[in-house]
């Protein structure tokens, strides 16, 4: 998690002033681009099949930061970013 609160050095870091403004080694996050394509056949005026994948390109985040410092040992925040990979779906669809 990254934080405007806290401090972040890199060697000979002080100890923090209170629980709400922790020292942290890093206070960084990449950013991270995912393309996705979807489409879609209409067999009549009431059906269609349709497709999508998601994360076309199975772009790894690497090591995005968890939740905070309690929970470092969770490597990647679900909220940001894909934690499944590429994902494809497929259907049939009944239009009114």
């Amino acid at each position: 998690m990254i934080n405007r609160a806290w401090f972040a050095c890199a060697s000979a870091c002080p100890a923090p002033a209170d629980s709400n403004h922790p020292t942290v080694s890093s206070n960084y996050m990449p950013g991270e681009l995912y393309f996705d394509l979807g489409g879609h056949y209409d067999l009549s005026q009431h059906s269609s099949l349709y497709f999508k994948i998601d994360n076309l390109t199975n772009q790894n985040p690497g090591n995005a930061y968890g939740y905070g410092q309690a929970n470092q040992s969770y490597p990647m925040n679900p909220a940001l970013y894909d934690l499944i990979g590429r994902f494809y779906h497929v259907g049939f669809r009944i239009l009114d």
